[in-house]
């Protein structure tokens, strides 16, 4: 029921950033392993959101998960981005 729950709540912050003119949204980390806890973050990858849009649809996305949130925008290249693209265990919510 918990994982159910959690699902739904990721898919309503993934729309949060789809709103927000993100083209692509992943999740990774405990939360896409099924290894979270109580404490644990969510950690989330997008593309396509507008640099000056990323704070305030963190903000929002945080509001509807109600819990902390790790945002990786995947449009920068950076050596943590590109090992998400290669490596990572990125998985696809929409």
């Amino acid at each position: 029921m918990v994982e159910q729950k959690l699902s739904i709540l990721v898919h309503e912050a993934a729309n949060v950033f789809k709103a927000a003119g993100a083209t692509n949204v992943y999740l990774f980390g405990s939360a896409a392993k099924g290894t979270m806890r109580d404490d644990s973050d969510i950690d989330f990858a997008v593309s396509g959101l507008r640099p000056e849009r990323f704070f305030k649809t963190m903000s929002q996305a945080e509001d509807v998960l109600q819990r902390r949130l790790d945002v990786v925008d995947l449009d920068e290249s950076t050596p943590f981005t590109r090992y998400l693209k290669q490596k990572g265990g990125l998985h696809r919510v929409f």
